[in-house]
């Protein structure tokens, strides 16, 4: 048996028919095979070792220069790679099977990963840096544009927002600030201002008592003054306390500067029959242009000639027919605390039905004030002007005491 066979042939190889050695069949090896240039193989490669690689010197096929492959590449396992991977097709990814690198499992990258142009991303992406955000260049994620987000976000901290002027957010629907906790005497809150400090910046707030109670509470002032302003559900106001007792609740004083001092200017107007004041020292003026008026002179009523026009007399028998088909009563004023007033007046439906009705009635807007009788109107409030009551009686009386002095002259007679 032959143990070296040696072809002096240099005839380099051209074709599979050319060549130093040429075979119609196929060659095998039973050892090492050492090719001094290149080898080209027509058919198929199979490399049987199972070698497996773990360094670029191991493995079933080992090159000490590169590897060109015209077409694809399959890798059973895993592919190591010590330098740059370069990727030459340019075709844009648009689905998850399409680009230039397709991978069926996850990337992992133990350096920076850098995207030329939009990375889309069909599932979750999670960013386990922790590193806090000092500023817009420091934090686990940093962006140089905007983030658009097309559902729910998150965020476990603070939410700071730029330090440039025209910094701001813009909510085509709403912003919520929640806290998942139901406790007690808990406290949320939106702040604007220059700094966390005293008078530095001003607080809207939602003050939790406990779920679901009516004395939870928005309060709105200073960083520092919780109890500026409080609002309830219910409507009601407080100034300078938490718990209103009144629609409007202010505690401490009340001040009203107007620019002149009269009975028109800096009005204090109720849609209902009384204002209730308790002891105080002030002028009070009616803001009513020909009505009574309360102010430094006493009570007072406009009444100088020339602010008046159509001067008449009342008739005498009007006046005697007031008199005698309008009926004083007696009656208890209802109110909604506390037992009911006796009072002595007139009852304003049936004024208003008199000769005189226009001008000793007035009428007010009174909401939920119900109808129950025929002359009764709905939602409205009807007072008696008595200030103008006298001057019919005046004329009732004066026509009383002309006939009393005629029947004196003729008893006299």
């Amino acid at each position: 048996m032959l143990e070296r066979v040696s072809v002096l042939s240099s005839t380099d190889f051209v074709s599979a028919t050319s060549g130093s050695l040429v075979t119609s069949g196929g060659v095998a090896v039973g050892k090492a095979l050492y090719v001094g240039s290149a080898a080209t193989v027509i058919g198929a490669l199979s490399i049987l070792n199972v070698v497996d690689t773990t360094s670029a010197a191991s493995g079933s096929i080992v090159t000490a220069g590169g590897v060109g492959v015209g077409k694809a590449l399959h890798v059973g396992t895993s592919a190591t790679v010590a330098k740059a991977l370069n990727l030459l097709d340019t075709t844009d990814s648009l689905t998850a099977k399409m680009g230039a690198l397709i991978c069926a499992r996850g990337i992992a990258a133990g350096k920076a990963l850098y995207v030329d142009t939009t990375a889309t991303i069909a599932g979750r992406t999670a960013v386990l840096d922790s590193t806090d955000a000092t500023d817009k260049a420091t934090a686990s994620l940093v962006t140089a544009g905007g983030v658009g987000v097309g559902k729910t976000a998150f965020i476990g901290s603070n939410l700071n927002i730029g330090t440039e002027p025209a910094a701001s957010i813009d909510a085509s629907r709403r912003v919520i600030v929640c806290n998942s906790s139901t406790a007690s005497n808990t406290r949320q809150s939106i702040y604007l201002g220059v700094a966390l400090a005293t008078n530095n910046s001003i607080f809207l707030s939602h003050f939790n008592v406990a779920s679901g109670s009516t004395a939870n509470r928005l309060e709105i002032g200073f960083y520092g003054k919780e109890d500026s302003v409080s609002v309830l559900p219910s409507g009601r106001v407080g100034v300078g306390n938490t718990s209103p007792a009144v629609p409007l609740h202010v505690s401490g004083s009340v001040k009203l500067s107007v620019c002149a001092a009269n009975a028109t200017a800096g009005a204090l107007t109720s849609s209902g029959s009384t204002i209730k004041l308790n002891a105080f020292t002030m002028d009070i003026g009616l803001p009513v242009d020909s009505g009574i008026h309360a102010g430094a002179v006493g009570v007072y009523a406009t009444s100088n000639r020339r602010k008046k026009s159509f001067i008449r007399s009342i008739a005498q028998n009007d006046a005697i027919d007031f008199v005698l088909n309008t009926e004083p009563r007696t009656f208890h004023l209802a109110r909604s605390q506390g037992k009911p007033i006796p009072q002595i007046g007139y009852i304003a439906q049936q004024l208003r039905a008199s000769r005189f009705g226009p001008l000793i009635t007035s009428s007010f807007e009174h909401p939920r004030l119900q109808a129950v009788s025929p002359d009764d109107v709905e939602n409205v409030l009807l007072v008696a002007q008595y200030e103008r009551i006298c001057c019919i009686l005046h004329k009732a009386l004066q026509d009383a005491l002309q006939r009393i002095d005629a029947l004196e002259r003729v008893v006299g007679q």
